[in-house]
Order: C-alpha cells, then structure tokens, then sequence
C-alpha cells in the first residue's frame, strides 16, 4: 500500500471516529427523573423553617434543568439560607449544567472574591466560594457538582467526567447544589456560621434524596 492510500486510510479513521466522538457526547446515556424527589427535603429542623421558592420560567428555560427545588431556609434567630439544588438528567456537550461564575455578572453580581474552601458544616468537602455584590447587597455563595464520580468543584472536572462516562455508556446525571447567605463585609465569619449549622442540619437529607 502507498503512502498515500495510507495516509487517506488514516485520514478516514480519524474522521470517522472523531464524528462518533461527537455522537456520543452529544448523546450520552439519559436516564429518567421519574423517581427523584426533591421535594422530600425536610423544609424544618433544629430551629429552621423554609418556604418554597420558584424560578422565573426564562431562568428555568436557560437552566433546562430536570427537577429542581429552591427554598429560603429561616433560623429561629432570623437567619436566612438560600438552598438550590439542581439534578440533570444527562450532560448534552455544549448545553451543561450553568455556571455561576458566568451567570453572576450577567444579572447585576459582581463577583469579589473566588476560592476554592471546605464547606462550612463538612470540612471534607472542598467547594466553591463567591464573595459577591450588587448594590448594598453582599452574599457568600457556596456551590458545588456532584456526579456519580463522586463530588466536583470546578466546572472543567464536571466536563472531563461528562467524556470519560460517556466514552464508556454510563448516565452522565449530575447534581449542582447551591447555598446562599447574606453576608456582612465586617463581619464575614458570622455568615460562615450560619453556613455551618444549616449544613449540618440538611446536608445527610439533601443526599439522600440523589441517586448517587
């Protein structure tokens, strides 16, 4: 065989896998939202209280999320928490879970401060933290993924699980889950501590709800 026929050959095989490469990640395993039940998260223990919460139908439109809840979680004390947790059926190439750090800025936010810290309430669990702004409003956000992988902080550990699980046919289902706090800038560990006791009360039961 000439060079050229092989290196034709070799041509069509790059092609050729290359479009499968692109099928699958366009296509990924799907499975059913059917038995997911957000919803089941306690709304009250030790002293919190919440009340449920709605997106507006454009934010759900561009979310495409597949089930989603989104609370105002109330201590005894008046503290609040805003908890959103977010579960995706499949990661689709091109159309994955939104990030924060783009949809932020696009809605008045402006992003401060950005590190990666243990959660208050669970020192084990590494996620992302935004110090962010608009007007005279301040808030600790705290947010995170978490796939059948396992837990994920940032947004290009979440795509490199969407190839390598659809390379091999597994669900690429996600979760992203999202706390907020209002927060003092003189005084931000005390945003830090209502972080803590709402984590410790909610985290075993938002778990439990997601099917990994």
């Amino acid at each position: 065989m000439g060079k050229r026929a092989l290196a034709f050959l070799v041509a069509m095989f790059l092609i050729s896998a290359g479009g499968a490469f692109s099928l699958v990640l366009r296509n990924p395993a799907d499975i059913s939202a059917g038995d997911i039940d957000l919803e089941s998260i306690p709304f009250a223990a030790e002293g919190w209280t919440a009340r449920d919460m709605r997106l507006t139908a454009d934010i759900e439109r561009m979310l495409d999320v597949n089930r989603y809840v989104y609370r105002e979680y109330v201590n005894d004390t008046g503290n609040s928490v805003w908890l959103f947790v977010g579960y995706f059926t499949s990661q689709k190439f091109g159309s994955g879970i939104h990030s924060p750090r783009n949809c932020l800025p696009g809605s008045g936010w402006e992003i401060v401060n950005r590190t990666y810290a243990p959660l208050p309430g669970d020192q084990r669990l590494k996620v992302n933290r935004l110090d962010i702004v608009r007007g005279n409003s301040r808030q600790q956000m705290y947010y995170w993924f978490v796939t059948r992988a396992g837990h994920l902080n940032n947004e290009f550990s979440l795509k490199g699980d969407l190839v390598k699980s659809a390379l091999l046919g597994r669900p690429t289902d996600a979760a992203f889950i999202r706390i907020n706090v209002p927060a003092m800038e003189t005084a931000p560990h005390e945003a830090e501590k209502i972080v803590e006791d709402f984590v410790r009360n909610f985290k075993k039961e938002i778990y439990t709800v997601l099917p990994f």
